[in-house]
């Protein structure tokens, strides 16, 4: 509960939060798949059906995300959606090396 709070603390906090929400909902729906075919065994995971629908959804979220980040602070919501990918990217590498997968 501590992680919600503090990330609607940091929406709330921010100038533009609903398009960090945004970033967060997508994120989240795109763990869940993950997180399913990951962690649970296949009689567990979701059908093909509500994880094609939480696919979408993820995908809808960033698309909106990215299109009210870039019209809203311009070349400098650009600046950070790169930022934010880089972050992504450097988490996974690390996440992977902690699992050994390298």
């Amino acid at each position: 509960w501590a992680t919600a709070w503090a990330l609607v603390a940091m929406a709330l906090l921010w100038r533009g939060g609903y398009h960090f929400l945004e970033f967060v909902a997508s994120f989240f729906c795109f763990a869940n798949i993950w997180a399913d075919r990951r962690f649970l065994p296949p009689p567990l995971r979701a059908p093909l059906f509500l994880q094609a629908v939480n696919l979408a959804a993820g995908s809808a979220f960033l698309f909106t995300a990215v299109r009210a980040m870039a019209s809203y602070q311009g070349v400098l919501g650009y600046g950070f959606l790169l930022l934010l990918l880089a972050g992504c990217m450097l988490a996974a590498r690390r996440m992977r090396s902690l699992y050994g997968s390298e």
